[in-house]
């Protein structure tokens, strides 16, 4: 079989987008790049994940590779049907949480630390009703779920109110471990990840404390509180909004360490990570992650 045997590629006889080719075989993996002034060199495409055409396989794993800024990426796992832009924190958490960043936003009111708005009204609809991959991860409000497949290690929650103010540009928050030997943490995990109903009448369950507290509140949370043991998920005190969401210590308002919907008083909105009678506001934030 005969071959072409040359240094250089040129497109066109006058000289023009000259090419010159690199002069040994690079790794497996590589692709050929430019350096803009035509000397071709095998490079990694580790700078090009997280991009429509060639989506991360997580959070995580732009944060190996090299990746620092929090923003909108492409990726795909799980069962996810296609590769969705997701919002990914690559910064959040601690050892507490497996290490810093590697989150993934799947549901969220405000969109504060994107273009530093605040929401204004809470739409109706099942707060765990839609596949991440459907949403537009552009709009003010989404409610989404992770995806099946596999089973999450920890949940990070973020949000501002009267009790737990705003970090600058960015929102506080506090992690939970998806521990499943946690019967609280499993519900919750269920609902969020299945949209499997859990109503009020079916009462606590076991206590899940967070692991991590950067809410910065000093109103009592979380050491006031007690048990967070009761976790619903169904359309109890939602007056035909769809399916609301509360985990606190009685399943009522107040105490909430995360809840959306229409809480136990009537009141629309949310609320997060705060102690004594705080009721739902739909003009505060609050975002829900996951990390593998």
């Amino acid at each position: 079989m005969s071959k072409i045997q040359t240094n250089k590629l040129q497109h066109t006889a006058t000289g023009a987008a000259e090419f010159t080719l690199p002069t040994a075989d690079g790794t497996n993996g590589q692709v050929l790049a430019t350096n803009a002034s035509g000397a071709l060199s095998f490079a990694s495409v580790a700078g090009l994940r997280g991009t429509q055409h060639n989506p991360a396989y997580s959070a995580d794993e732009l944060k190996n590779l090299g990746y620092t800024a929090n923003g909108y990426y492409w990726i795909r796992h799980g069962q996810m049907k296609f590769p969705a832009q997701i919002w990914c924190d690559l910064n959040s958490g601690n050892s507490n949480t497996g290490g810093a960043g590697g989150w993934h936003r799947f549901w969220w009111h405000g969109t504060f630390e994107q273009n530093g708005n605040d929401p204004t009204s809470l739409p109706d609809g099942d707060c765990f009703g839609n596949l991440i991959e459907d949403l537009t991860h552009t709009s003010t409000t989404g409610f989404g779920r992770i995806p099946n497949g596999f089973t999450p290690r920890y949940l990070m929650v973020k949000t501002n109110n009267s009790q737990v103010s705003k970090n600058g540009s960015s929102l506080r928050y506090a992690c939970w471990n998806f521990d499943t030997n946690n019967t609280t943490a499993m519900a919750a995990l269920n609902s969020m990840q299945s949209d499997i109903v859990r109503t009020h009448s079916q009462g606590a369950t076991a206590n899940w404390q967070p692991v991590l507290n950067e809410s910065g509140n000093t109103s009592g949370w979380p050491s006031n509180v007690g048990d967070m043991d009761f976790w619903w998920y169904s359309t109890d005190f939602q007056s035909g909004r769809g399916r609301g969401f509360n985990l606190d210590d009685d399943g009522h308002y107040g105490n909430t360490s995360m809840g959306a919907g229409r809480d136990s008083s009537g009141a629309k909105g949310v609320d997060a990570l705060t102690y004594g009678n705080n009721l739902h506001s739909e003009t505060n934030n609050l975002v829900l992650y996951y990390k593998l």
